[in-house]
């Protein structure tokens, strides 16, 4: 079974791949707490980068509940999404234009 989470983030200075990290290791610890002293933790990969692809982690699990129940291995991918350099600042003539147009409505909205 494969589970995917998205991580978005974009806002500050954080290098890529941090706030995944941030996300994915507490993740990992309560999963293979939760699951038991016979939830193994099979493979747990380091964030992989690829030139400038989203930053990316998978954890796959597997084991056996405290019952002795075999457990599907399960995969969980996660993704860092990071907008802050998708987006680019507006010029100032934009803004200019912008702001003036604002201006202008707030003022005529008066009379």
């Amino acid at each position: 079974m494969a589970h995917g989470v998205v991580v978005v983030h974009g806002i500050g200075e954080q290098p890529r791949g941090e706030t995944l990290s941030q996300v994915v290791n507490p993740v990992a610890d309560y999963l293979e707490q939760a699951g038991g002293a016979n939830f193994t933790l099979a493979r747990y990969a380091s964030i992989q980068q690829h030139n400038g692809s989203p930053a990316e982690v998978t954890l796959t699990f597997q084991g056996t509940t405290p019952g002795g129940t075999a457990v599907p291995e399960s995969q969980w991918v996660f993704r860092e999404v990071w907008w802050a350099q998708s987006l680019q600042p507006p010029s100032y003539r934009d803004m200019l234009r912008w702001a003036s147009e604002q201006f202008w409505r707030q003022v005529l909205s008066i009379f």
